[in-house]
């Protein structure tokens, strides 16, 4: 199983800054029934609001440009239900009785086709 963990210090690649703390963070497994899956993304409060989580999800994506890329968020959550939106994931599930009273929403991204490869279908 391949499992990343993304960490931009600053917000950015290779960044730099005082703080010993993480501006954002995530991780791609291949756990989800042997799939790519966004287990975790998170922005520091302070630096929420600012593309980080977007930029972190549309990197977790390109790790994986022709598979599925799925990940789920609580429906409480319509901050993140906003931001996989505007990355083009859509809804394609929801599993009750895990948060009492809160659904987990299950999401993927689907790989773009590009005209060729839909002419060669």
């Amino acid at each position: 199983m391949r499992t990343g963990v993304v960490n931009w210090p600053c917000g950015r690649p290779g960044g730099r800054c005082k703080s010993p703390s993480p501006t954002a963070v995530s991780v791609l497994t291949e756990g989800f029934f042997h799939q790519p899956f966004i287990e975790f993304v998170m922005v520091a409060e302070a630096n929420r609001r600012r593309g980080y989580g977007r930029a972190l999800v549309d990197h977790c994506v390109s790790l994986s440009p022709a598979a599925k890329v799925w990940t789920s968020t609580n429906e409480s959550n319509g901050a993140m239900q906003a931001l996989l939106a505007k990355a083009g994931f859509i809804l394609s599930g929801r599993v009750d009785n895990l948060d009492p009273g809160d659904p987990e929403l299950i999401f993927v991204h689907l790989p773009r086709v590009t005209p060729v490869e839909s002419a060669a279908r």
